[in-house]
């Protein structure tokens, strides 16, 4: 894709390649609900929770994974992505409380761009399931989503 910037004064062509990212995108949908975010406030991350915030914990949180597995072949510019959402929380029923908010936010996903990246819809595809993480001992519910994607960037 050719980005037009100012380069030393004069206009110079760029290509450039921009990719989706799923996780950033449905990060973005989660933090523009107000539900989520009187919850969690910011606190939504992708693929880990940041080593700043572990000295603060358990306390409410989501942590957006990749959780593997195949697209369905189609002639479709689609990409079905599988996505686990660790819900923390101070107590057992707190972290429950965090995923029951997210699963009505992403039972309601209508096609919208989030990060340049169009999503179509999500469905549940696993959980939900509640345990203590055997590392940390805090309390974690987990579920799982199918969130398709185009493949079509969004700019």
């Amino acid at each position: 894709m050719p980005i037009r910037c100012p380069l030393g004064g004069a206009l110079q062509t760029f290509n450039m390649t921009i990719i989706q990212d799923p996780i950033s995108a449905v990060i973005q949908y989660l933090k523009d609900d107000a539900g989520i975010a009187a919850l969690v406030i910011t606190r939504i991350f992708g693929s880990e929770l940041p080593k700043a915030q572990a000295s603060s914990m358990p306390r409410k949180a989501i942590v957006c994974k990749n959780a593997g597995g195949a697209s369905q072949a189609s002639y479709l510019k689609l990409n079905d992505f599988r996505i686990d959402f660790f819900c923390y929380g101070e107590e057992p029923y707190e972290a429950m409380k965090v995923l029951r908010t997210l699963h009505d936010v992403m039972k309601q996903l209508e096609r919208s761009v989030k990060k340049n990246t169009l999503i179509h819809d999500a469905i549940q595809s696993g959980g939900p399931t509640a345990f203590r993480d055997p590392d940390t001992g805090w309390p974690v519910a987990v579920e799982t989503w199918m969130v398709s994607i185009s493949e079509e960037i969004i700019v």
